[in-house]
């Protein structure tokens, strides 16, 4: 019985120590474009564990008037491909990242206000070692905003 118990702390604390390793990935690993624009942290930036072929939704409003930076980062067994797809209410994609070579920085301006969806997916075929079963790693999403600065007369 005590061979069970402590076999089970040493199995809780590997699946904890897994689920922290992700904890502020972004904070650390994700280094937005150089801009000349000072932009703010979003407190919907995260950081999630993934596996190959997973897919994570992230509900998100955009706010009108306002410049957003979005910043994507990944463990290096994800050789830097990360599909990122924004969906607006009804599910129309409004961008793909693989149409643009799998950027893993995006800049934008809200023309209006709505709810949207950031769809983040590792790919089925990023490279699998030969040795396991299968691939897990940190993902980041580091979003950032700023008011859009006002332009004209």
């Amino acid at each position: 019985m005590m061979r069970l118990t402590i076999f089970l702390i040493f199995v809780l604390l590997g699946v904890n120590s897994n689920a922290q390793k992700c904890f502020e990935f972004q904070k650390e690993h994700c280094q937005p474009a150089p801009s000349k624009f000072t932009y703010q942290t979003n407190n919907n930036s995260a950081a999630y564990k993934f596996s190959a072929g997973e897919l994570r939704r992230i509900p998100f409003g955009l706010m009108e008037n306002k410049d957003y930076r979005i910043t994507l980062c990944g463990d290096s067994v994800f050789n830097g491909i990360i599909l990122f797809v924004i969906q607006d209410e009804s599910g129309k994609e409004i961008y793909n990242n693989s149409q643009h070579s799998f950027a893993l920085n995006l800049e934008f301006s809200a023309k209006k206000s709505q709810e949207v969806n950031f769809d983040i997916t590792i790919p089925d075929n990023t490279n699998v070692p030969a040795d396991s079963l299968s691939v897990e790693g940190c993902v980041g999403i580091l979003i950032e905003e700023m008011s859009t600065i006002k332009t004209g007369f």
